[in-house]
C-alpha cells in the first residue's frame, strides 16, 4: 500500500487526498522541515530511528465531497483495558508530582479493540467526518508509521490566510458537561497557556492571548486560549515546532522531565499518538493538529489511545474515567450504524 494522507479541515464539507510518487522524506529533528516543501506532515511524540518525522510529498492531491458512503457492520468481539497497569504508572507518576520535581505530567493509556470483520479505513474516516464536523479528521498511512485515524479538537500550529499571521491554542481541562471548573482544571489550562506564551515570545512578535473560554469536542468540553502572533524573520518553521511540541496538553512541565518520565515510566509506546500531523503547503494550507483521540488500526483489530494531566491534587479514578470519555471518541466511530 503507497503513501497516503486523506484530511477534512474543521467545518469543512469536502476532504484532500494527499498520494506521493515515493515512499516518505523521513526526518530525524524538526529543524529539518522545509517549510517550503508541499505535504503531509506526521511527527510521533518522541522522535527516533523507529518514529521519524514523516512527510508525504504532495504529488498527487484531490479534493473529494464528503458524500454518504455505506458503513461495514462492524461488531466489536473484545475490548482490553488494562486498569491495573495504569493504576500503577499513576502511582509512580504521581509520586514524582508530589517530589515537586514536576508540575504536570501526562498519563496515557491504550484500549485494544478485536473486530468480527475486517476494517474498511476509509469508511471509519468518512463515518468520523460525519460525527465529528468540528475536528480535524485524518487518515493517514505510510509503510513506517502503519495505518492512524484521528478526530482532534487541538491545533498546534497554524498559517492565517493573511499570510503574516500564526495561530495557536492552549486547550486543556476537561468536562462532560458545562459547568463551573475545578481548580484543577483551571490550573491545568493556566500551566498549558502560560508555557505556549513563554515557548513564543523569543521567536514572535505582537502575541495576543485570549482569556479562557469553554470549547466542546465532541462530547466533550475544554477550556481553551487562543494565541494570534507573527514570527520573527530569523525564525525557521522547525524552531516553532521543536518549541512547542510536545505540548503540556500531552507531555508536562518541565517538558524535558516529563518527556523522561514518560518514556522511562509509562507502559505503552506513544509511537504517533500525541504527535502532531496535518498539511503544509497543501493548497495554500499549513495547519497542524496534535495527534489526539486517534487510533491506529490493523486488519481486524484497532489500537485506542487517551491521556490525561495529572496534577499533585489529581484523584486515580477521576483520571481513569477521564480517559475512558475520550476513548468513546474512536469507540463512537466503530460502533456507529451505517448511514
Amino acid at each position: 500500500m503507497s503513501s497516503f494522507a486523506y484530511f477534512r479541515l474543521p467545518g469543512q464539507s469536502q476532504y484532500l487526498c494527499v498520494r506521493s510518487r515515493q515512499s516518505p522524506i523521513e526526518l530525524s529533528s524538526y529543524a529539518a522541515l522545509d517549510a517550503t516543501t508541499s505535504g503531509y506532515v506526521l511527527a510521533p511524540f518522541h522522535l527516533s530511528s523507529a518514529h521519524p518525522l514523516l512527510v508525504i510529498t504532495a504529488d498527487f492531491v484531490q479534493i473529494c465531497p464528503l458524500t454518504p458512503v455505506l458503513m461495514p457492520q462492524i461488531s466489536i468481539s473484545k475490548q482490553q483495558a488494562d486498569e491495573d497497569i495504569y493504576c500503577a504508572d499513576f502511582r509512580r507518576f504521581h509520586a514524582a508530582l508530589q517530589m515537586h520535581t514536576l508540575q504536570k505530567v501526562v498519563l496515557a493509556r491504550q484500549l485494544q479493540v478485536e473486530l468480527n470483520t475486517h476494517i474498511d479505513p476509509l469508511a471509519l474516516f468518512h463515518q468520523a467526518c460525519v460525527l465529528y464536523p468540528h475536528a480535524f479528521v485524518s487518515l493517514v498511512h505510510t509503510p513506517k508509521s502503519g495505518t492512524w485515524l484521528m478526530a482532534t479538537p487541538e491545533t498546534l500550529l497554524a498559517k492565517l490566510p493573511t499570510g503574516t499571521q500564526w495561530y495557536t491554542m492552549a486547550l486543556a481541562g476537561t468536562m462532560k458537561q458545562p459547568g463551573p471548573w475545578t481548580d484543577k482544571n483551571c490550573e491545568e489550562q493556566r500551566l498549558v497557556a502560560d508555557y505556549i506564551e513563554a515557548c513564543l515570545t523569543p521567536h514572535s512578535e505582537q502575541i495576543k492571548r485570549s482569556e479562557p473560554y469553554v470549547r466542546q469536542a465532541a462530547q466533550l468540553y475544554h477550556r481553551c486560549s487562543d494565541f494570534f502572533f507573527t514570527l520573527k524573520p530569523s525564525t525557521r518553521l522547525g524552531d516553532v515546532l521543536a518549541e512547542l511540541h510536545p505540548t503540556p496538553a500531552v507531555c508536562g512541565m518541565p517538558k524535558n522531565t516529563a518527556q523522561e518520565l514518560i518514556l522511562r515510566e509509562e507502559h505503552l509506546q506513544r509511537a504517533y499518538y500525541s504527535g502532531f500531523s496535518g498539511p503544509l503547503n497543501v493548497h495554500n494550507t499549513t495547519h497542524f493538529f496534535v495527534s489526539l483521540r486517534c487510533m491506529q488500526l490493523f486488519q481486524r483489530r484497532c489500537t485506542l489511545y487517551a491521556g490525561g494531566g495529572l496534577l499533585p491534587a489529581s484523584d486515580e479514578q477521576s483520571e481513569w474515567n477521564e480517559t475512558a470519555l475520550k476513548l468513546n471518541t474512536m469507540l463512537n466511530v466503530l460502533q456507529s450504524k451505517s448511514y
